[in-house]
């Protein structure tokens, strides 16, 4: 039962993620989620590990093999399964 609802919110994550202007409507909400996690110290490695693969996304972005990568962790994701 837990992996349905987790394998719906990443489908409508990415959905909302892919929109042309889905940076927008989800910045608050990652504004808001960076602030309760900058509340203690477990939530500041948390956050830290989210900007570690943020950076790896950007890198992987740059080249042709990244990019290949990058598409099978997304179709994982949207079946479920989180980094």
């Amino acid at each position: 039962m837990y992996n349905k609802y987790k394998k719906f919110f990443n489908r409508i994550f990415l959905f909302i993620f892919t929109m042309p202007f889905g940076w927008f409507i989800l910045a608050p909400f990652f504004l808001v989620y960076c602030l309760f996690l900058l509340r203690n110290s477990e939530g500041r490695l948390k956050l830290r590990g989210y900007l570690s693969t943020t950076q790896i996304v950007c890198i992987k972005a740059l080249s042709t093999k990244g990019r290949k990568e990058l598409w099978a962790t997304f179709k994982d994701f949207w079946n479920g399964k989180n980094l």
